[in-house]
């Protein structure tokens, strides 16, 4: 086993003399790396904040990566509140949308509650272009 380690910790690990020795030191010494590493992932996930120059569909593909990484190491976050987090991060020029969905007595799943999102997100997108469009036609040049 000391033959897979890198030099520096095959310097400090020769003296021992089992496997069981080798993974009880390392174990120790290195658990609460994972364990600080864990807790910024749980950070990371409730501190992170929806910029308005960055996609709002890529920022939420973004927390359910973040979910996932969380999931792997146990920590499981129920939908509603992957759906209530999202909904609380918001930009607020989404204020009208937000308070339709905290306001619904319909209950959604996390898909049915994308899917709400990527079209609405669309719809904007869509009443943007037709917003330039209009304003286009009315500054005709006289000329």
């Amino acid at each position: 086993m000391l033959n897979t380690l890198a030099q520096k910790l095959y310097d400090i690990y020769l003296l021992l003399t089992t496997a069981k020795e080798v993974w009880i030191a390392l174990n120790g010494k290195y658990k609460h790396v994972k364990i600080g590493t864990d807790r910024f992932l749980i950070v990371k996930y409730f501190e992170y904040k929806f910029d308005e120059k960055l996609g709002l569909l890529d920022q939420v593909r973004y927390l359910e990566i973040l979910s996932s990484c969380l999931r792997a190491i146990g920590v499981v976050i129920p939908h509603v509140i992957q759906i209530t987090a999202i909904l609380s991060k918001l930009l607020t020029s989404w204020k009208g949308y937000r308070k339709k969905m905290l306001h619904s007595k319909e209950v959604f799943s996390y898909d049915d509650f994308t899917s709400s999102l990527q079209i609405e997100c669309e719809n904007c997108t869509r009443d943007v272009e037709t917003d330039d469009l209009v304003n286009k036609v009315h500054h005709v040049s006289l000329g």
